[in-house]
């Protein structure tokens, strides 16, 4: 296993390289993209650049699997493992408000031998975005508001404590937030896929596809509204 550092440029970017990859692709009327495969040999890399602006979200584009723990008192830490032919292929990026944006880049399709993964250390984190198929997971939460999205086939786990939760689910996703306690839970969007919240006072907002949701904390549910076409249901746990 190959040990080395990289860095993320702190950067604003509204377009992601893949999209024009397929842009490119259509305007020569030939496939503009070849395959890359993971040489097996995984590298482990220290990412120096948590720090300015340091990193208070993520939003996951591609495949990788990013596992952060809050934790106030400690030293600001990142790394990824990842096959060690494919690091200049990945594109992340920090934006001023501090967000993580993880996806790959170049003008190819890459095919890892495993799906590589961030870990991090930070000292406050407050939304996950996660638009791919792979997990993301979030410990020691202590917030005021935390946000959870996903609009893909992965995976979300946040435990801590919050005193409001929104949480909007599209796809196939499994969101289990049992272990992030809150005092209210608005539901922005449900998808076919698991969801499992925790609200001490108030859970709110509209089950709009077939999956159900999972309800601890016995909550006060009259403002749940479950849409016409809506198979799912909600489960007091």
């Amino acid at each position: 296993m190959n040990n080395s550092t990289t860095s993320i440029s702190p950067r604003r970017r509204l377009v992601k390289v893949s999209v024009a990859c397929a842009v490119l692709a259509i305007g020569l009327g030939m496939s503009a993209c070849a395959d890359e495969e993971g040489s097996g040999d995984i590298a482990t890399l220290s990412i120096t650049d948590v720090v300015d602006p340091e990193v208070t979200a993520v939003t996951v584009f591609d495949d990788f699997d990013v596992h952060v723990t809050v934790d106030p008192d400690a030293p600001l830490s990142a790394s990824l493992q990842i096959d060690d032919n494919l690091i200049n292929n990945t594109d992340f990026w920090i934006d001023e408000d501090g967000e993580l944006f993880v996806g790959w880049g170049d003008l190819v399709d890459v095919v890892p031998t495993q799906r590589p993964v961030i870990t991090m250390t930070v000292h406050e984190f407050d939304s996950v975005d996660n638009r791919s198929d792979g997990t993301v997971t979030v410990t020691g939460v202590d917030n005021n508001d935390f946000d959870v999205r996903t609009h893909g086939d992965g995976s979300v786990e946040v435990n801590g404590t919050a005193s409001r939760v929104d949480v909007d689910v599209s796809g196939e996703s499994s969101v289990d937030l049992t272990n992030l306690v809150a005092a209210r839970v608005d539901l922005l969007g449900t998808g076919d896929g698991t969801l499992s919240v925790h609200a001490t006072d108030k859970l709110t907002g509209d089950l709009t596809n077939d999956g159900d949701v999972r309800v601890h904390g016995n909550p006060d549910t009259s403002q749940v509204n479950i849409d016409g076409g809506a198979e799912g249901e909600l489960i007091m746990v």
